[in-house]
């Protein structure tokens, strides 16, 4: 059986196309995530609160708020993980064109993941287009 070896070109095709699966990127500098606080709308669920704000910009931006009174830094990145790992899962589901903020509550470690999805989802469909 002959082995199919990838030449670097595709390699780098692959790799862009696994890395660009996600459909949103990340709000990264403090000023946005406080525009969208300030700016926005804001919806509450069980397990995390959601804030947003329509934009003009093609691509979604979500952001994540994690706060030290969840617990170290090693379960913050692991609610982070979670998370993200939710929205790239129901990425159809993610509406374009906002800036978002996720903020967990307290409860949210001690939860399943199925429930912290579908809290996130119903928030999502909340969301005013």
């Amino acid at each position: 059986m002959e082995e199919k070896y990838l030449s670097e070109e595709e390699l780098k095709v692959e790799k862009n196309y696994l890395h660009n699966k996600k459909k949103f990127v990340s709000l990264r500098k403090r000023i946005d995530f406080l525009f969208v606080r300030d700016n926005g709308f804001s919806h509450q669920g069980e397990f995390v609160i959601l804030n947003y704000l329509q934009k003009k910009a093609v691509k979604t931006r979500i952001g994540f708020t994690v706060t030290k009174k969840m617990g170290s830094a090693t379960k913050r990145n692991y609610i982070k993980r979670l998370i993200r790992a939710i929205l790239i899962k129901n990425q159809s589901k993610i509406p374009d064109n906002f800036d978002m903020e996720i903020v967990p509550k307290k409860q949210f470690c001690e939860i399943k993941f199925t429930k912290v999805e579908s809290d996130i989802l119903d928030l999502l469909k909340r969301i005013k287009i």
